[in-house]
C-alpha cells in the first residue's frame, strides 16, 4: 500500500516536476532502493502522491493559484511555461550523442522551440512576426497594402 506524502515530501516532489523533470522520474528519488526497479509500484505512488492534498496545496502555491480558477489566457501561458521547462530538461539532462533516432528527433524539436522561444523574448523575430505584432499594437496603421512594382522583362 502506498502512503501519501509529507508536506516536505510533497512540495519537494511538485518542485522536482516543475522544473521540468517527468512525475514518474521525480518519484524515484522517494522510493527506497530495495523497490525502486518496481515500476507498477512507482507508477501507483505517482498516482497517489499526484492526488495528495499536499501535493495540491504545493502546485497551488508555486502556480500562484488553483487551476481551475485561472482565466483560459492564464491557462495557456501556465501550460506553455510548463512545455518550454520540459523542453529544456530534456535538453539539459541528455547527452546527444548518446540519443537513439527518435530522442535525437525530440532533442533537436525542443532546440527548435526554445531557441524561438529565446528569440522571441529578446526581441529578435522574424520581419513578419514583428509586422503581426506591430498591427496588433496598433504601433502602426496599415490601410492599404503596399505592392511593390516589379519591372519583368525591362533590361
Amino acid at each position: 500500500m502506498v502512503k501519501p506524502p509529507t508536506r516536505d515530501e510533497a512540495v519537494q516532489f511538485v518542485a522536482m516536476m516543475a522544473s521540468g523533470m517527468p512525475a514518474l522520474q521525480a518519484i524515484m528519488y522517494f522510493i527506497p532502493s530495495d523497490i525502486a526497479a518496481d515500476t507498477h509500484y512507482a507508477k501507483a505512488m505517482v498516482s497517489v502522491w499526484i492526488r495528495s492534498e499536499d501535493a495540491e496545496e504545493a502546485q497551488k502555491a508555486l502556480m500562484g493559484g488553483s487551476w481551475v480558477d485561472f482565466t483560459a489566457d492564464e491557462k495557456i501561458r501556465y501550460a506553455l511555461e510548463k512545455h518550454y521547462v520540459e523542453a529544456a530538461y530534456f535538453l539539459y539532462t541528455n547527452n546527444y550523442s548518446d540519443l537513439g533516432p527518435a530522442d535525437t528527433n525530440k532533442a533537436n524539436m525542443c532546440r527548435e522551440i526554445l531557441e524561438k522561444r529565446l528569440a522571441i523574448s529578446e526581441g529578435s523575430q522574424d520581419a513578419l512576426s514583428r509586422f503581426y505584432a506591430e498591427v496588433a499594437k496598433a504601433k502602426t496603421s496599415y490601410s492599404s497594402p503596399i505592392v511593390p512594382t516589379i519591372g519583368i522583362g525591362a533590361a
